[in-house]
């Protein structure tokens, strides 16, 4: 049988669990569900999500197909596509995210972050610099 869970129980799961599967569809999705299960560690969230239900939730995270799948570790969203996966797929996708060095991606991310801002304070500066010249 299928677990769905609503908005609250979902952001709790993310806050509360270091990994999160999800399947937003509003058909049956326990056969997936039940994999998911197998193969991931015993404090994991592997739930359903009714899109119809909760559109916000479900356009949250920009599906505007489903059904649609979610994995998240440690509050990082690591995969979110509007697809169905074959049972190996899903298989592949929960040994890959299990396997990742967290404190890598991370750093990663942060010095992705750090990049960003300072491409951004360089537009503003050479902005700032036309219009000062203007």
């Amino acid at each position: 049988m299928s677990r769905f869970v609503s908005a609250d129980d979902f952001h709790a799961g993310v806050r509360d669990r270091d990994l999160v599967v999800v399947f937003f569809s509003s058909e049956d999705m326990s056969e997936m569900l039940s994999k998911a299960e197998q193969m991931t560690v015993t404090d994991a969230l592997c739930a359903q999500v009714d899109p119809a239900a909760y559109p916000d939730l479900t356009a949250m995270f920009g599906f505007e197909q489903t059904p649609a799948l979610l994995i998240m570790r440690e509050q990082i969203v690591l995969y979110a596509e509007a697809c169905e996966p074959s049972r190996d797929t899903l298989e592949t996708l929960l040994e890959r995210v299990q396997a990742l060095d967290m404190k890598l991606v991370r750093d990663n991310i942060e010095a992705q972050r750090a990049a960003e801002a300072l491409e951004i304070r360089s537009v503003c500066l050479a902005a700032r610099r036309r219009t000062a010249h203007n």
